[in-house]
């Protein structure tokens, strides 16, 4: 009698975790699309190849970093992974890495736009690679500093908005001087799930 009660639950708690580990494979996928489906609406500026001007050298010492994001408020730093392709399954394997630079964005010292992707997931979800790193996007208010590390120097990027966009919406335009750099951080909303975007507006304010 003992060995069969034992018998049932291990069955019961390895469904459990056959199931819950679905759940999981299931929304990540979800919050894939969700983030593709904002991305492509928005108005890239071209990309041009990145080079480093000797002169800006010296006057701003490259840094060790390799190309990563920091946002000290929130205890974030992921690395930088730039994407190839817009396919979901191309995305969805970049994002297990880091955050995601959307391919044909801008990159870091370019005017225009630089957009990153990142996965946000409910309280109390088991930090699994990086499906956790954009959790406390939220939290960021007007004045936050972000910082991107590329090609060997800092970039540091002030706040300036916060918009909840529903599926499908696409950003708000920016009318500004084309010479400007600005920084996107997109994620689906609220953790957990994907009925709203949360973007995150940034405007470069130095390079060091």
């Amino acid at each position: 009698m003992k060995n069969l009660f034992l018998f049932f639950i291990c069955s019961f708690a390895f469904v459990f975790l056959v199931l819950n580990i679905l759940q999981f494979f299931n929304y990540m996928g979800r919050q894939v699309t969700a983030l593709m489906e904002i991305s492509p609406q928005i108005s890239l500026s071209p990309t041009l190849p990145v080079v480093v001007d000797p002169l800006k050298q010296k006057e701003f010492p490259l840094i060790e970093k390799e190309n990563s994001l920091e946002i000290t408020k929130l205890g974030l730093e992921a690395p930088l992974v730039f994407a190839v392709s817009t396919e979901i399954k191309a995305i969805t394997q970049d994002l297990k890495n880091g955050v995601v630079v959307y391919p044909e964005s801008s990159l870091p010292g370019q005017s225009g736009e630089l957009i990153v992707l990142g996965h946000s997931s409910p309280p109390g979800w088991p930090k699994i690679r990086y499906d956790w790193v954009f959790s406390k996007l939220g939290e960021l208010e007007a004045g936050d500093n972000i910082v991107i590390n590329f090609a060997g120097l800092r970039h540091d990027y002030m706040v300036i908005n916060k918009v909840f966009l529903e599926k499908g919406q696409a950003l708000p335009e920016n009318n500004s001087d084309n010479s400007k750099q600005f920084l996107y951080l997109v994620t689906c909303w609220p953790p957990g799930k994907d009925f709203k975007r949360l973007v995150v507006e940034a405007e470069l304010s130095l390079t060091r």
